[in-house]
């Protein structure tokens, strides 16, 4: 995002990634890494081949986080052996997107289905609840599956 030309917000990209990537690989192995995280997120391939390249780096790895790091910045700050944070600071949800059609597991693990179909899992009371059926106080807990 830009505002009359100047940057004012910054997503995680490839190009990051290729340039902090190229920095991990110039410190020496023994040598302690630094790194200020503030991100709304960004692309989770690059976040993640900033992570991974993080967690392999032999020698301590410290992740300072100011005001927030959110999704891929959550997901590089975890990665660290150590993340210092402002009281204020938050860390956000790591959310990847998967495009257009999200797909996810049936809960029994059987196929495939689009998101929204048509079961979902309620989380608090651990059943499966039928599309336009809601649990409410009358229903009890119900048995965990």
């Amino acid at each position: 995002m830009s505002f009359l030309g100047f940057p004012v917000m910054r997503y995680i990209d490839v190009n990051d990634s290729e340039d902090v990537l190229r920095a991990i690989k110039l410190t020496d192995p023994d040598c302690p890494i630094d790194l200020i995280v503030h991100t709304p997120g960004g692309l989770v391939l690059a976040a993640g081949q900033i992570a991974h390249a993080l967690r392999r780096h032999r020698a301590k790895v410290t992740v300072f986080v100011p005001h927030y790091a959110m999704s891929g910045g959550t997901l590089i700050s975890l990665a660290a052996d150590e993340i210092v944070m402002d009281p204020n600071a938050v860390l956000g949800p790591v959310d990847p997107q998967l495009g257009a059609v999200a797909r996810r597991l049936d809960p029994d693990g059987a196929r495939p289905e689009e998101a929204g179909g048509h079961r979902r899992r309620d989380v608090h009371q651990g059943r499966r609840l039928e599309e336009g059926h809601r649990a409410g106080a009358a229903d009890g807990p119900g048995p965990l599956e």
